[in-house]
C-alpha cells in the first residue's frame, strides 16, 4: 500500500533545550493534604499525565533517616518510575528537605546508580562531594569553561546518564515559606517561558574570601555577555542593603543577605545563587506555627516571624529569594565546600535557552550530595523558537507509514525529530548535514482513531561561523534549539471498512500558531505536489 506523503511544517513555538513535560514526574506526600494539592496543580499547569503524579504515603520529618529512604520511600518512587521514561523529578513542600547528610533531591538524582561500593543511596553521606559530575568539563572558579563549538550540551534527555554508569535525573523542588509561594514557582516559569528575562545580570562580590570564590569568574562571565550583546549587566562591591534593583540574575556569596533580597524587583524568568552553606536547611522554611508578629512565635527559641510564619533561620533562608518572587534558585541543605556550587556557566546556557535546571546540572562539580534546585525543571525563558512550521493535522490509512518531509528554513536545519505518545518515545531519528532535505517515512503502529502526538525538533543553523570571540580568544558557539508541539494524528480503517465516502471530510484540530492556522488535508496536498514540481 502506498504510504501517504505529507508536506510537515513545524510552528514556531518557543523552544526548548531539552525536557518536555512528558518526561517529568512530580512527587507529593498523600499528608499533608497540601502537598498532594502542589503536585496536582503542577501537573494541571504543566500538562502531565495522571500516572506522572507520584504520591508518598508522609507525613514526613524535615529529616529522613537513610534507612527509612531506602526501605520505603525509594521502592515507592522507583515503582513509579518503572516503565515510564523520565528525565526529572520534581518534589514538592511537605516531603523531606534531607536524607541523612544527603538532600533529598541529590539523591533521587542519583536513583539506583552503583559505585565501587555498590548503590549510592546506600551510602552514608561524606564530607566532600566525592561523586564528580560526567557532564561538567572544568574545576569551578579557575576561569571560565571552554566555550568551543561541539563542547557544549545539547540538553539534558532521560538516559543520558547510562553512558557514563549512572541512573541519573534532573531534580527540582517546589517550596517557600507557604505553599502558596512554592506554587508561585510554577506560574512564573510558565509566564516566562520563551519571553526572556527583562532585567540585568548582577555580580555582587562576596561578603568574605570564602563566599568571594566564585567573584573573578562571575564578572568574566559578565564580559562575555556584554561582548555578544546578551543582556545588560552590573557589578557591585558587596552590599548588604542592596535594594532598587530590577533583576534576572543574581549571583553573590554572603551568610547575611536577609536585607539585600526583598528590596528588589525579579521579574519572571529571574535566577539567583548566593554562595552560603545553610540556605537550604531543614528549619529554614518555617516551623508550620502561623503568625502575625514575632510575639507570637517563641522568641526565646530565637523564632522570628517572617512572610506569616515563625522562622529559626539559620544564615539566610532561599525561601526569601521565593518569597520575593524569583523563579529559581540554588542552595544546599547540609554544609557543602564552597567549590560545590554552580559555575558561572550556569548564566550562559541559561540565557542561550536551556531550562534552569540543565543550566545548574551542567555547570555542578559535584552529584549526589546536598545541592537543592528551587523552581520548575522546564523553566527556560530565553529558549528560542524554531524557524519551521507543521500542519495542524496528519491522517493515515490502518497499516500504512507516514511519510514526512519537512520544509526548512534557509540558513537552518532539521537536526533530529522525536515523537511521544502518552509519555513514551515512539520515534528518535537523527539527520546528518548531508541530509539537505530530510525526508522521513514512518510506521507509528497505533490502531483506528485519533491519538495525540508530542513532535520535537531539534535544529540548528548551517553554513555559520562561530560566534564572536571572546577576549581571552575563546568562541561562543551557535544555537541549537528545540521545539515541541502536539498535533493529532487520525488513523482511518481501510478503505472497505472505513463506512464513509473517499474525501470524506474530518475536522481539522491540534496547531495553535496565529501565523499558520488550520490547514486543511487539501492544502497540505498540494503544497506537497507544488513541492514534488518546483523539484
Amino acid at each position: 500500500m502506498k504510504p501517504w506523503s505529507l508536506l510537515v511544517l513545524i510552528c514556531a513555538t518557543p523552544a526548548m533545550a531539552g525536557l518536555v513535560p512528558g518526561e517529568v514526574m512530580v512527587l507529593a506526600a498523600e499528608e499533608p493534604q497540601e502537598s498532594a494539592m502542589l503536585a496536582q496543580r503542577y501537573k494541571e499547569l504543566r500538562g502531565l499525565a495522571a500516572e506522572h503524579v507520584c504520591l508518598l504515603p508522609g507525613p514526613y520529618p524535615e529529616v529522613l533517616s537513610l534507612d527509612a529512604y531506602n526501605e520505603a520511600f525509594w521502592p515507592r518512587v522507583a515503582e513509579c518510575l518503572a516503565g515510564r521514561t523520565i528525565g526529572a523529578i520534581v518534589t514538592t513542600k511537605g516531603l523531606p528537605v534531607r536524607v541523612g547528610g544527603y538532600s533529598l533531591e541529590a539523591l533521587l538524582a542519583v536513583g539506583d546508580s552503583t559505585g565501587a561500593s555498590g548503590r549510592l543511596r546506600e551510602q552514608p553521606q561524606q564530607r566532600r562531594g566525592w561523586l564528580a559530575n560526567p557532564f561538567y568539563r572544568r574545576s569551578p572558579y579557575d576561569g571560565l569553561p571552554p566555550f568551543r563549538r561541539g563542547q557544549l550540551p545539547q540538553g539534558f534527555r532521560p538516559g543520558d546518564g547510562e553512558a557514563h554508569g549512572l541512573d541519573f535525573r534532573l531534580t527540582s523542588r517546589l517550596d517557600g515559606f507557604t505553599y502558596a509561594q512554592a506554587e508561585g514557582l510554577i506560574h512564573r516559569s510558565i509566564e516566562s517561558d520563551g519571553a526572556g528575562v527583562d532585567g540585568d545580570w548582577l555580580c555582587m562580590a562576596g561578603r568574605d574570601p570564602a563566599r568571594g570564590v566564585r567573584d573573578q569568574e562571575c564578572f568574566e562571565m559578565l564580559d562575555l555577555i556584554e561582548e555578544l550583546a546578551w543582556a545588560s549587566t552590573q557589578r557591585l562591591d558587596h552590599d548588604p542593603q542592596l535594594s532598587g534593583h530590577r533583576l534576572a540574575g543574581y549571583f553573590t556569596g554572603s551568610a547575611a543577605l536577609r536585607d539585600a533580597i526583598a528590596g528588589n524587583t525579579y521579574p519572571p524568568g529571574a535566577i539567583a545563587d548566593n554562595i552560603t552553606s545553610l540556605m537550604g536547611v531543614p528549619g529554614n522554611f518555617g516551623t508550620g506555627q502561623r503568625c502575625d508578629d514575632s510575639i507570637d512565635c517563641d522568641e526565646e527559641a530565637g523564632e522570628r516571624c517572617v512572610e506569616t510564619v515563625c522562622l529559626r533561620e539559620a544564615q539566610t533562608s532561599v525561601a526569601r529569594f521565593i518569597a520575593s518572587g524569583i523563579t529559581g534558585v540554588h542552595a544546599t541543605a547540609a554544609e557543602p565546600y564552597n567549590n560545590s556550587f554552580p559555575s558561572s556557566l550556569m548564566m550562559a546556557l541559561y540565557l542561550q535557552g536551556y531550562s534552569f535546571a540543565e543550566s545548574v546540572f551542567f555547570s555542578l562539580p559535584f552529584l549526589g550530595w546536598v545541592n537543592v534546585v528551587y523552581g520548575d525543571p522546564l523553566a527556560a525563558p530565553y529558549a528560542r523558537p524554531v524557524p519551521l512550521r507543521m500542519a495542524a493535522e496528519l491522517r493515515l490509512t490502518e497499516g500504512s507509514p507516514l511519510r514526512l518531509e519537512f520544509e526548512q528554513v534557509e540558513g537552518w536545519r532539521v537536526a533530529q525529530v522525536e515523537v511521544f505518545y502518552d509519555g513514551e518515545r515512539l520515534l528518535d531519528e537523527h539527520f546528518s548535514r548531508l541530509d539537505t532535505d530530510p525526508l522521513l517515512v514512518w510506521d507509528p503502529q497505533l490502531g483506528v482513531g485519533d491519538h495525540l502526538l508530542l513532535f520535537r525538533l531539534r535544529s540548528e543553523p548551517v553554513g555559520q561561523a562561530l560566534g564572536p570571540s571572546f577576549s581571552t580568544g575563546m568562541l561562543w558557539p551557535e544555537p541549537r534549539v528545540m521545539s515541541q508541539q502536539n498535533l493529532t494524528l487520525r488513523v482511518n480503517p481501510p478503505p472497505a471498512d472505513a463506512g464513509m465516502a473517499p474525501g470524506e471530510p474530518t475536522s481539522a484540530g491540534g496547531c495553535s500558531c496565529r501565523s499558520v492556522g488550520t490547514i486543511g488535508w487539501t492544502w497540505i496536498l498540494l503544497l506537497f505536489g507544488f513541492r514534488r514540481r518546483r523539484s
